[in-house]
């Protein structure tokens, strides 16, 4: 692994900016997300515990993949949050859609590292559940309703090696 200092930050559709920076010495990889907006009144949260599953799996791809992870696997990731923010959503703050969170924090630390090791980290991946939301309530009954159905797919290659065609199953 690369030693130093590594920034990435990015507009995302809702014209907020996520930010990682990520520090690896000798004995520590550490990312730290304190730099991030405050929870949004929408469903895009997640808890403190889904910011340190996306580092984690980050951190499990680039170190040792192969190896099923145990108790030190991950002792010497360090993953920092502010309580209050969109990777540390406070205890009421609403998370419906917290696996895009999640999936988008690890595509974004992902590519943090991708400028200084171009060698060893392959293309993003789709970085989306992509799901259909329908939801409203029933003509009859008056109660509510939601339906949440992820789509199939993916992206190609940011080095544009060869582009993929989105593919969609019924």
């Amino acid at each position: 692994m690369p030693r130093g200092e590594f920034r990435i930050e990015e507009e995302r559709y809702s014209g907020i900016a996520w930010r990682a920076t990520i520090r690896i010495s000798d004995t520590e990889f550490l990312v730290d997300l304190r730099d991030n907006p405050d929870q949004q009144d929408g469903p895009w949260n997640t808890s403190r515990d889904g910011s340190v599953t996306s580092a984690q799996m980050m951190f499990k791809a680039m170190t040792d993949p192969d190896f099923p992870a145990d108790e030190g696997s991950f002792r010497p990731l360090k993953v920092l949050t502010r309580l209050g923010s969109i990777f540390a959503a406070a205890d009421r703050a609403p998370r419906g859609y917290y696996f895009e969170t999640r999936i988008g924090l690890y595509d974004l630390l992902w590519r943090c590292l991708a400028s200084v090791m171009p060698d060893r980290i392959p293309a993003g991946h789709y970085a989306s559940i992509c799901g259909t939301v329908i939801a409203g309530s029933h003509p009859d009954t008056g109660r509510r309703f939601a339906m949440v159905e992820p789509q199939m797919g993916e992206r190609g290659s940011d080095r544009g090696a060869g582009r993929r065609r989105l593919r969609v199953f019924d």
